[in-house]
């Protein structure tokens, strides 16, 4: 389940990005996978950007994962800065040079649990799945990815831009 998730929202990490993350951002999503009709299981994710190395050009980001207000996976890692940068606002009103390789996107606006956003809505191939990439930390507010175990749904339920 959250190798799947991890997928999801790796999907925008590893795109060409533009702001640069602060120590305090932080951003909350709901995950929920549904199978055939009925939902499977629902988790919650916070990352939060604890540190900058600008000499080793690294970030070390805090990722937990909870169900049901019990955490079952708290971990921090070092991540290149890069991949932890977000779109700003002309990028996204524009889709800018956001993509995916052989995808572009499309301007939308979306509305989730933390708000409504200006969003550049990329589909994958094959119906593989879509995110819609907005200039928050970590920058997307949603994601929805099908397979043959169900559908993952991400949304961004909060965030703390400093």
């Amino acid at each position: 389940m959250f190798q799947k998730a991890l997928f999801v929202f790796g999907i925008f990490v590893s795109i060409h990005a533009f702001a640069e993350p602060v120590t305090g951002d932080q951003v909350s999503y709901t995950l929920t996978h549904v199978k055939g009709e009925w939902v499977d299981n629902v988790f919650s994710m916070t990352k939060e950007v604890l540190a900058i190395d600008d000499n080793a050009q690294t970030v070390s980001v805090r990722q937990i994962y909870s169900q049901n207000g019990k955490t079952l996976s708290n971990q921090t890692a070092a991540a290149p800065a890069g991949s932890v940068a977000y779109p700003d606002d002309a990028t996204i009103a524009t889709c800018g040079i956001i993509s995916y390789p052989g995808q572009t996107g499309l301007p939308e606006t979306i509305t989730v649990a933390a708000g409504t956003f200006n969003t550049c809505h990329i589909v994958l191939d094959n119906n593989a799945g879509e995110f819609w990439a907005a200039a928050v930390p970590f920058g997307f507010v949603k994601s929805v990815n099908t397979n043959s175990t169900g559908t993952m749904t991400v949304e961004l339920t909060s965030f703390l831009k400093k």
